[in-house]
C-alpha cells in the first residue's frame, strides 16, 4: 500500500498513535520529494534526448549529409518546453535551459551542412552541452 500525501496531518483515523502519524507523514513528505526529483530528472532527460540528438547528426555528418534547422530549432523549443514546465521554477533547471539554449543559438544549420569547421563547432557544442546535462542530472539522483 502506498500512502500518498494529504493537504494535512489529520488522517481521519481513531486510535492512530502520534508515532504511527508521524511515520505516515515521513513516508509521505518522502515519496512527494521522490516525486518531485523524478519530475524533474524527465524535465533534463528531455534537454539531453534533444542535444544527443544533434550530437548523433553532427558527428556522422559528411559533406553529403543533410543537415536541417529544425535539428537545431528541436533544441531551442525543448529548452522553451522545460522552462514552461518547471513547476516549481527550480532556478538551476531554468537556468540549465537558457546556457543550453544560449549555447546553440550562434549555431547555424547551413554553415554546418557547408562547412566542417562549424560542424566541428556544433560538436564541440553539443557535447559540452551533454556533459553540463549530465552533472545536472547526477544532482537529481
Amino acid at each position: 500500500i502506498e500512502v500518498l500525501p494529504l493537504p494535512s496531518q489529520d488522517f481521519r483515523v481513531e486510535g492512530i498513535s502520534q508515532a504511527v502519524c508521524d511515520e505516515l507523514t515521513r513516508e509521505m513528505e518522502k515519496a512527494t520529494a521522490d516525486r518531485i526529483a523524478d519530475a524533474k530528472k524527465d524535465l533534463i532527460s528531455r534537454l539531453q534526448h534533444r542535444v544527443a540528438g544533434l550530437l548523433e547528426k553532427v558527428s556522422a555528418m559528411t559533406d553529403q549529409s543533410r543537415f536541417h534547422a529544425s535539428t537545431l530549432g528541436n533544441v531551442a523549443e525543448v529548452c522553451a518546453e522545460v522552462k514552461g514546465a518547471n513547476f516549481d521554477s527550480d532556478p538551476a533547471i531554468d537556468a540549465l535551459a537558457d546556457r543550453i539554449e544560449t549555447a546553440i543559438k550562434p549555431l547555424n544549420a547551413e554553415s554546418i551542412r557547408d562547412n566542417e569547421s562549424a560542424r566541428i563547432e556544433a560538436k564541440e557544442t553539443a557535447e559540452k552541452a551533454l556533459a553540463e546535462i549530465s552533472a545536472a542530472m547526477a544532482g537529481f539522483c
